[in-house]
């Protein structure tokens, strides 16, 4: 009768924290390039500092030969909307995602709806995730070529490996219930 109560317990609280929020992991490289692991779907994303001043058909172009897909808005969205900007995450995403190499910024290109370069991005201060398509900028352009900030990076993404990670504190949470229940089979005996 204890260990289905213990079971029980232990199953609500591994489903309880595995609804905790998604974050983002530092990833190994694939060939050349550095990546980040979404725990929320699984996707591994290259890292924000693969690329600056290419432009979005060079990037687009290389990611999409090492087998990488470019993410379009909703992908994007469902990576960033999951990543909450409510004070100090900031510097935590920069370090495993990538930024700006001269500014406190971390973005990317992403699909374009239309004929020009649409991009999401966060300034450290911000508080919010930002999304802008059609930004006037071409396909084939750096945004401020030859000046301080050319610094634009590509939102893409493989689904190798792709599956929900449990977050570390599941897994703790999961071993811990199971300790529990050897160790009251255990004392049982």
């Amino acid at each position: 009768m204890k260990v289905m109560i213990c079971l029980r317990i232990a199953f609500l609280a591994v489903l309880s924290v595995g609804a905790a929020s998604a974050a983002v992991i530092n990833s190994s490289p694939i060939g050349s390039l550095t990546t980040f692991q979404d725990t929320n779907t699984g996707r591994i994303w290259v890292d924000l500092d693969n690329y600056f001043g290419l432009s979005y058909l060079d990037m687009k172009a290389d990611v999409e030969s090492k087998g990488f897909i470019v993410a379009d808005l909703a992908a994007v969205e469902q990576l960033l909307n999951s990543l909450p900007l409510t004070g100090g995450e900031w510097p935590t995403y920069a370090a495993i995602m990538g930024r700006a190499p001269n500014r406190d910024l971390i973005w990317g290109a992403y699909l374009p709806e239309i004929s020009n370069v649409s991009w999401a991005w966060s300034f450290q201060n911000d508080g919010v995730w930002s999304f802008e398509d059609d930004t006037g900028f071409g396909l084939d352009v750096v945004p401020n070529a030859g000046g301080p900030d050319a610094d634009m990076n590509i939102w893409a993404y493989t689904e190798n490996g792709a599956g929900a990670v449990p977050e570390p504190s599941t897994l703790g949470l999961a071993g811990s219930a199971v300790m529990a229940m050897l160790a009251l089979r255990l004392r049982r005996r």
